[in-house]
């Protein structure tokens, strides 16, 4: 690090200031391939994350669904079954019933 300090120290300014702008160039550059690439990797990771999450969420919800729309027919066919045997009793059987 002295080194490059005495070097710089020993060039003309407008050398120097041009080393030292490509230096600080150089760190930016470094700096930003390895942060936007990290930054692009986890926001890539997240949205990825999100569409699995969303696909999973979207195929729970079809499940139940089906589910529901099974039991709602179930209940249905039972309602017909009842109505059915209610048709096929007598008036007299109803009126016992009541009694």
């Amino acid at each position: 690090m002295n080194n490059l300090k005495e070097t710089i120290l020993k060039m003309p300014a407008w050398k120097a200031f041009v080393f030292i702008l490509f230096i600080v160039f150089g760190m930016s550059v470094t700096f930003e391939v390895i942060l936007s690439h990290t930054i692009f990797h986890v926001f890539d990771r997240a949205l990825a994350k999100f569409e699995s999450d969303k696909k999973a969420d979207l195929v729970d919800l079809d499940d139940m669904d089906k589910s529901e729309q099974r039991d709602f027919c179930d209940k249905y066919k039972l309602l017909i079954e009842e109505k059915e045997d209610l048709a096929k009793r007598s008036s007299d059987e109803f009126s016992t019933i009541l009694l």
